[in-house]
Parts: structure tokens; C-alpha cells; sequence
């Protein structure tokens, strides 16, 4: 056991312990289809987990908060890093773990990610069972994972109906070598207009959580700008303004890390 940590780590025990004897049966459910019919999946809401563990968190003076790392997306999926970080109010002592978690569909992947990681934390570290399960906040996103592999109806051909022939009034012989009799013209029937599929919404370059996480950690930086040099701020004020790659936003995340940096840990209740 590291010295330093003694105080946090003598916390860290006593909360795995109180977590084992907390009720994790599951308290949502969402069906699904299956090989056999449809499958009703029984789960443990976050919401309920964080019922379990905050007041554990409070009675031994612990605070907790995640830090985001970095938000990325690539082949459809989006893939989530984040800090856990533990904090020993009594002492600031601090325990950090990271989690790297993804989610399936860019359809609220973000919101997907952030909770698997949650779910992956609380298995991982405490061996809390079966918690570890894709949804968002209680409701899984099944539909937009059915509808991003659904087969796209061909458009219907519209058939044109044929133009029809008016035929040539007869003349008498006798009457040849009068004015011609002017032949009636084809009425021209226009087909029906076939309106276009609508087009597919222009994606933006940055995700809802890199836009959410590139305002926060402007605010953040704005607010604890005294913390880090002109030239960082100024950075980050040209970063945030032009802002449109996840590369843009892991520099803004690294300023405003290198600003709470200099931020003493608060010593308040949570």
C-alpha cells in the first residue's frame, strides 16, 4: 500500500465493502428481437446506481467527479475517455482511474458512452456485477441501432401513360385540291412529377458532446484564466472560436486541465 494514499486507500476499502451489500437487482427493462422471438433485457438503471453509491460517497467524506479526456468518433461509433476521480476530503487525497468506453451508433452515442463508462467503473473496481450495459439514462437506444442497418426501400418507378394518336380526318378526292385540312396535333400529356428524395441533413464536424464539452471548458478557462499564461488564453480563445475537429477540443481540454491544475481541492461537502 503507498504511504501517501493511506488515508484515501483505508476509504476506498470501507466503500467497496458498503457497496456489496447494497441492492443492485434491476429496476428497468426493454425488449429486443432475438433468435427465438423477442427478448425482454432486464438492466440496473444509472439512475439507481447513483442512488446506491452517493450517500456512501457522502458519509465517509468522499467526493467524486469525472473528468472528461477526450470524445472521438470513427466508423460510426463513438469512443468516450474519461478520469474518475476520487477525492479524500478530509485529507485531499486523491484516486483517479481511467476508463475508455464506446458506444455502437453515433444515435445520443455520447450520452451511451459516458454511462457505459460509469457502469464499466463501478464492475471493474468494485465487482459490482451486471451493471455493465449500453444505454442512455435508463432508456436503450435499440431503434437507432435497428434503423442504422435497416435495407432502404427502392423509390417506386412511375409509369407514362401512352401518348394518345389522333388519326387523319379524310379528305374527298374531289375536294384534293383544296386548302389541306390541318391534322389535329398529338395532345401532349405531361407525366407526373416525381419529387426527389430529401436530402441528408449536412452532418456537422463536431459531436453533441464535443460541442457541449468545447463551451464547458471555455467557461472553465474564461473563469480561471489568471491560472495559465496570456499566451494559453489566447490559444484557447482562437481554439474555441474556430472550433471543428476532436483534435480542437483536446487542446481546449488540455488548457483548461493545466488551469484547475493550479486549484486547491475544495474541502466542502458534495
Amino acid at each position: 500500500m503507498n504511504e501517501d494514499q493511506k488515508n484515501i486507500n483505508a476509504k476506498l476499502k470501507s466503500l467497496c465493502e458498503r457497496f456489496q451489500v447494497l441492492d443492485w437487482t434491476p429496476d428497468k427493462d426493454y425488449t429486443r428481437p432475438g433468435p427465438r422471438g423477442t427478448q425482454t433485457i432486464y438492466y440496473t438503471s444509472l439512475k439507481k446506481i447513483k442512488k446506491n453509491v452517493m450517500p456512501v460517497y457522502a458519509d465517509l467524506g468522499l467526493d467524486i467527479k469525472i473528468n472528461i479526456v477526450s470524445v472521438t468518433t470513427d466508423g460510426g461509433r463513438v469512443q468516450f475517455t474519461c478520469d474518475i476521480v476520487i477525492t479524500d476530503l478530509d485529507s485531499g487525497e486523491h484516486d483517479v482511474t481511467r476508463i475508455i468506453s464506446a458506444s455502437p451508433t453515433m444515435d445520443k452515442g455520447e450520452a451511451i458512452a459516458l454511462s457505459n463508462a460509469q457502469r464499466m467503473y463501478y464492475s471493474s473496481r468494485y465487482g459490482i456485477e451486471g451493471l455493465e450495459f449500453e444505454e442512455e439514462d435508463g432508456e436503450p437506444n435499440v431503434n437507432g441501432i435497428l434503423s442504422a442497418k435497416a435495407i432502404p426501400v427502392p423509390t417506386p418507378a412511375v409509369s407514362v401513360p401512352a401518348t394518345p394518336h389522333s388519326p387523319t380526318a379524310d379528305v374527298p378526292a374531289s375536294n384534293a385540291s383544296a386548302t389541306a385540312v390541318p391534322q389535329a396535333k398529338p395532345s401532349q400529356v405531361e407525366p407526373p412529377k416525381v419529387s426527389p428524395p430529401p436530402a441528408k441533413p449536412v452532418q456537422t464536424k463536431l459531436s453533441m458532446v464535443e460541442a457541449q464539452t468545447r463551451v464547458k471548458s471555455m467557461e472553465i478557462i474564461e473563469r480561471l484564466k489568471d491560472n495559465i499564461s496570456e499566451e494559453d488564453y489566447a490559444t484557447a480563445k482562437s481554439v474555441f472560436e474556430n472550433c471543428s475537429t476532436s483534435k480542437d477540443i483536446s487542446i481546449l481540454l488540455d488548457i483548461k486541465h493545466k488551469a484547475e491544475s493550479k486549484v486547491k481541492p475544495a474541502r466542502e461537502g458534495m
